[in-house]
């Protein structure tokens, strides 16, 4: 199986220098990965360097944490839309999950989906998988559902959980064939990346050179 197509290349390296993004660019255009994934401060640069080259460019928002006013997470997206990003990696407010404060989850859901439907970019919703309980995922699930959002994304790849093959699994039970899946945190080779797509994921985030 040609994994490249399912690859976002990831770069969330607050210290990484300019170079470092050319490089990821570089990799990811001569491969044809699906993406690169940035920090928004790089997302210009990414597009301007994968311009016409069919890699898309993601970048993140409310990242890490996800613990910002649903205003705030709309106008970063709405920036990183008139920067050239196509998709959008956004953290669910992972404090509100915790406290069942479903009304901020579903609004922010609300806000972000329909700016993206309505500027053409893919939405992501990062719920930090290994750290929800069954109900708050089931939860996340249906809001993704109901809003149409593209991918339920696990994990930021900053949390003490990443990416686990039952909670893809479980992931896909739990979400209509139109939400797609993008695992993400702690894949690092080929084998492990193919687990998770045998699992139900569509999408593989990795900073490794998977060969």
């Amino acid at each position: 199986m040609n994994l490249a197509p399912h690859i976002d290349y990831t770069l969330l390296d607050p210290d990484a220098a300019p170079p470092r993004i050319g490089e990821l660019c570089a990799t990811a255009r001569q491969r044809g990965y699906a993406a690169v994934c940035v920090l928004p401060y790089h997302a210009a640069r990414a597009a301007e360097l994968l311009a016409h080259s069919g890699v898309r460019v993601a970048s993140v928002v409310g990242f890490p944490t996800g613990d910002h006013d649903p205003a705030v997470k709309l106008a970063q997206t709405e920036g990183l839309a008139h920067a050239g990003v196509q998709e959008i990696d956004y953290v669910v407010n992972r404090p509100a999950v915790a406290a069942a404060d479903w009304d901020k989850v579903e609004a922010e859901a609300q806000a972000l989906s329909q700016f993206c439907r309505q500027a053409g970019l893919t939405l992501k919703m990062i719920v930090e998988s290994g750290h929800r309980q069954p109900a708050e995922l089931e939860g996340l699930c249906q809001l993704a559902a109901w809003f149409g959002i593209d991918y339920v994304k696990t994990s930021t790849g900053t949390a003490a959980i990443g990416a686990r093959l039952e909670e893809v699994r479980r992931l896909r039970e739990l979400l209509p064939p139109a939400v797609r899946i993008k695992a993400s945190g702690g894949i690092r080779d080929a084998e492990t990346a193919l687990q998770f797509l045998a699992a139900g994921a569509d999408r593989i985030g990795t900073s490794a050179l998977l060969e």
